[in-house]
């Protein structure tokens, strides 16, 4: 019975990405063609009809992301040793701010590109449909921002207990593998961010190929604005990505250099050790050379620039 279970689970979930891909559809385009002002003939277009269904498709990742995003944010608590979890008001309102900005940030790009008003869409309700799916992205990303906040507070709580390790043993294994669980903690994070952040930036392409040169003139929509879009969320990534990889990286230093500390009288065997935990730790590797780093900053760019020019391709 169980291995049965495991067996149907693919194909219960391509069910019901399909069903809800369908019914998302239906709601977009039950929205889109609500009010007497309302162009009839663009919204039953096929670039707007592609427009719907990445929209579509969107909606149903972020809510993966959020559903995945609660998931690891109730494991990173249990985890997390008592001291990393006490988080005072003053963290509680740097944060509330940190968020608030970037929430003020992500509005006003979106609301209006490279400086600009946004571009003319002719549905009626079509600001508050931009309205739902910016809400809708903001939830899904949310536990994986406070996730990354936490992550920061457990790494600097961290920092004391590095300090006082002065060989291997099992109070360096137990660090190791809470640094080994954060690390796996900011590769999801990376991932599941970059893909809120991916498929927003399609969505921008795509609605530029439906509007433009029929509905709306190149200098109201122009390519740069997508690539400007792409370039700022590229900008929110690495000020989201790059702190926490290199506070990660501080601390496995600290613990690379506690317990393996670099002195004159240090043997071949521990230097071969030392060597071993640094490429566990991947920091044989430098920050920015770091796929990761490269992956969570440059993909927002590059995939805005694809979204611009490859359906140009097929005109």
């Amino acid at each position: 019975m169980g291995e049965g279970r495991r067996t149907l689970r693919p194909a219960i979930g391509t069910a019901s990405f399909m069903a809800g891909l369908v019914l998302v559809l239906f709601a977009l385009r039950w929205a889109a063609l609500l009010g007497s002002e309302t162009d009839r003939e663009f919204v039953e277009g096929d670039e707007f009809q592609v427009w719907m269904l990445v929209a579509a498709a969107s909606v149903l990742l972020w809510l993966v992301v959020l559903m995945r995003g609660r998931g690891v944010l109730r494991t990173l608590m249990r985890r997390a040793p008592e001291e990393a979890r006490r988080i005072t008001l003053r963290d509680w309102f740097v944060h509330g701010c940190g968020l608030a900005a970037l929430t003020i940030a992500v509005v006003s790009v979106t609301s209006g590109l490279g400086g600009q008003e946004a571009p003319d869409v002719p549905i009626e309700h079509w600001r508050a449909i931009t309205w739902v799916l910016l809400v809708v992205a903001g939830v899904a990303v949310l536990p994986w921002i406070v996730g990354v906040w936490m992550t920061h507070e457990q790494l600097q709580a961290s920092k004391p207990r590095l300090k006082s390790l002065t060989q291997p043993g099992e109070e360096a294994d137990g660090e190791l593998e809470r640094l080994r669980g954060s690390w796996r903690f900011i590769e999801r994070a990376v991932l599941f961010l970059l893909a809120v952040v991916v498929s927003a930036t399609v969505m921008t392409g795509a609605l530029r190929v439906a509007l433009v040169p029929e509905e709306v003139e190149e200098s109201a929509f122009a390519a740069s604005d997508v690539i400007l879009y792409g370039a700022f969320f590229a900008c929110v990534s690495a000020i989201v990505v790059l702190p926490l990889v290199a506070s990660w990286r501080a601390k496995a230093f600290l613990l690379l250099d506690q317990v393996f500390p670099v002195t004159s009288r240090m043997t071949a065997d521990q230097a071969d050790a030392r060597a071993r935990l640094a490429s566990a730790l991947n920091l044989d590797v430098s920050m920015f050379r770091s796929p990761l780093t490269v992956l969570g900053v440059l993909s927002p760019l590059l995939t805005s620039v694809l979204a611009v020019f490859v359906p140009q391709l097929g005109k």
